[in-house]
């Protein structure tokens, strides 16, 4: 029921905000949050995925990389006062993509302190740009 009333939310404007909590970080792309809706509802757990973001994984040869990037995210995330979530309509993408990626994550962009996470990652080295498809 809270995915339903996420999904219609995120499609009354290109990208929808909400006050949010981030839980983890499973690497430099990816989230954990709860998702506050307004009115006392809230999304929780919702997995999130960087939208225009690749970040090394932390499996295999880029591991070391993996890890400092989910370091650098997770550390700027702790450190924030304010965090929000911008959530991607769909119509709003330049190519053929979901409010939800091939995994089921919310394709998001975070925002701790009025800082673009997901640009920060990229601008610092910490990952790459990447266009949904």
């Amino acid at each position: 029921m809270l995915a339903f009333v996420l999904a219609t939310l995120v499609t009354q404007a290109q990208w929808s905000t909400f006050p949010a909590q981030i839980h983890s970080c499973y690497d430099g792309d990816t989230c954990s949050a709860t998702i506050h809706l307004g009115m006392g509802v809230a999304a929780v757990d919702q997995r999130l995925r960087l939208c225009g973001v690749q970040a090394p994984e932390l499996r295999g040869a880029s591991r070391s990389k993996g890890a400092r990037s989910q370091a650098a995210l997770w550390g700027w995330i702790q450190k924030a006062q304010t965090i929000q979530v911008s959530m991607l309509r769909k119509d709003n993408c330049r190519i053929n993509c979901e409010e939800k990626g091939k995994y089921g994550r919310w394709l998001a962009r975070i925002i701790a302190d009025g800082v673009d996470l997901n640009e920060r990652l990229i601008q610092e080295g910490f990952a790459k740009r990447y266009r949904c498809e």
